[in-house]
């Protein structure tokens, strides 16, 4: 009869333990289940509406490049319907940025070097006249045809405000296409 109590007894402690144990995982897993809620959503699809901002390093600090939204990147870069905040960091560090800030309703990219995005249009300066630069798959920038690319006989870079004469000289205007670009050098005229 002894043993049996004894038996009765351990069965009970262990059944205890065994209880509490199964107790104590079940809630801590659903604490720990609710606290990795916002990893999932990092995966999860953005908004047609989300911005993207993309930003170069100058000598006075960060200036704004370009802003697309997130239904402009899937135009441009072709993309599927869905587009996660991981996609478009793959995006943007293949053209030299790096992932500055992230929410929902926004995403900053810096660039820190010098280094132009490759085969893009840019509009600058040469010899004081106005230019359109093409870079090159090294992200250099190039003179295709000196004779039409440099306008000689329009305005002089120094003749232009110090807003839009800093953006020339800085490189801060890039184009998919020279006919984009070409359009857009009027501005500066």
């Amino acid at each position: 009869m002894k043993n049996r109590k004894k038996y009765f007894i351990t069965s009970l402690v262990i059944l205890g333990l065994l209880f509490t144990f199964v107790l104590s995982y079940e809630i801590s897993y659903r604490l720990t289940g609710a606290k990795e809620a916002p990893t999932v959503e990092q995966t999860s699809s953005l908004q047609d509406d989300t911005l993207v901002v993309l930003r170069s390093k100058q000598q006075e600090g960060y200036v704004t490049d370009k802003v697309y939204t997130i239904k402009e990147v899937k135009e441009l870069y072709k993309l599927s319907k869905k587009i996660s905040k991981d996609d478009v960091k793959n995006i943007f560090t293949k053209e030299d940025y790096s992932l500055q800030e992230a929410s929902d309703s926004r995403i900053v990219f810096n660039r820190n070097s010098t280094k132009f995005i490759p085969n893009k249009f840019y509009l600058g300066a040469k010899d004081d006249y106005l230019a359109i630069y093409k870079s090159n798959e090294k992200g250099e920038l190039i003179l295709e045809n000196p004779d039409s690319d440099v306008f000689i006989t329009k305005r002089k870079v120094s003749t232009l405000d110090d807003v839009s004469k800093n953006k020339i000289q800085t490189f801060q205007k890039y184009y998919e296409t020279r006919e984009e670009a070409e359009e857009n050098i009027t501005e500066f005229f």
